[in-house]
């Protein structure tokens, strides 16, 4: 790996440690002032960092396994089955906390680890073309819960539609370290699986066919990263609700500086992952002086034009 392309990481790591300091002016002699600064922005910052970097490797996941530019942590419908799930608990009135954990949680993460065995159980019912039948399977879904997730803001009252609503536009308020602890493990299994193999998504590059003759166990891969990444992009979306695009743009915006070899793509996606999330948040929080834009909308309003140029940009392979 090149010595410049691990400074570049740790710039970026510094950068959006810096961005915690963003905002009025604290004092940190005083106690409040700084608990404020390690519980709100500090907190929010590290949780802006790891989400970015799970959905930014979660997006170059995909985009290997499916040999697709356009594929993305959301193409399956994985975040879709977690509104669900989230929108669903906020309609019924549940306001529970089980081990800390609130029911919105439970049910956003309840709802992707649905979607993801539904999805997978529809690509079983046909042998060939399955990773495919998966990506078909996904846009399907997508759109079925799309259309419950509507469903369910009609239904509610005017309080309940504003929470489904807000919830889908995607946050990251936090006020201590615990949404963290519940992104670690997720967030170092998705690293030391991509590590693990990194080999083999070099050669899947090339191809299904180029693989198997290689002697990778294609589909013991696929099947691996297929859950791993959905389970870990359910985590992220049940913590911080539907953040689009990330997993879309970071890979191809590091492909350009790096190359496709995983091992050096990998290490530098975490670090501009986490930092391009950091970013947007920031500017969203900043952008407005009595309020702040949900990190949901900066990504979408970034992510939409991007898509357009992948899609029209001669230099994919669609």
């Amino acid at each position: 790996m090149k010595p410049k392309l691990i400074v570049f990481s740790l710039l970026l790591l510094i950068l959006s440690l810096c961005c915690s300091m963003i905002g009025p002016r604290l004092d940190f002699h005083d106690d409040y002032q700084r608990d404020i600064f390690i519980n709100l922005r500090l907190s929010r910052v590290l949780l802006a960092f790891a989400s970015g970097a799970i959905l930014s490797l979660s997006g170059l996941c995909f985009q290997t396994l499916f040999n697709n530019p356009l594929a993305s942590p959301y193409t399956l419908g994985v975040a879709s089955g977690a509104s669900l799930g989230a929108a669903l608990m906020i309609k019924l009135g549940l306001n529970f906390s089980l081990f800390g954990v609130s029911a919105v949680f439970l049910g956003a993460f309840l709802g992707a680890l649905i979607s993801i065995f539904f999805i997978y159980g529809l690509s079983l019912l046909k042998r060939s073309d399955r990773m495919y039948v998966l990506l078909l399977s996904g846009i399907a879904f997508n759109f079925f819960a799309g259309s419950m997730l509507m469903f369910l803001q009609y239904l509610g009252d005017l309080s309940q539609a504003y929470q489904i609503l807000r919830w889908t536009m995607g946050s990251l308020d936090s006020v201590d370290f615990s949404p963290i602890l519940r992104l670690l493990p997720w967030f170092l299994l998705i690293i030391f699986l991509i590590f693990y193999y990194y080999r083999e998504l070099d050669i899947l590059l090339f191809g299904e066919e180029m693989a198997l003759s290689k002697g990778v166990e294609v589909k013991k891969i696929q099947l691996q990263f297929f859950f791993l990444t959905s389970v870990s992009v359910g985590a992220v979306v049940a913590v911080c609700g539907p953040i689009g695009f990330v997993g879309l743009m970071v890979p191809h915006m590091v492909r350009r500086m790096t190359g496709s070899a995983h091992l050096t793509l990998a290490f530098v996606t975490i670090f501009f992952g986490g930092f391009f999330l950091t970013f947007c948040d920031t500017l969203g929080r900043t952008m407005m002086t009595n309020n702040e834009i949900p990190v949901g909308i900066i990504t979408a309003l970034l992510g939409g034009p991007f898509f357009l140029y992948l899609l029209f940009s001669g230099r994919e392979k669609m």
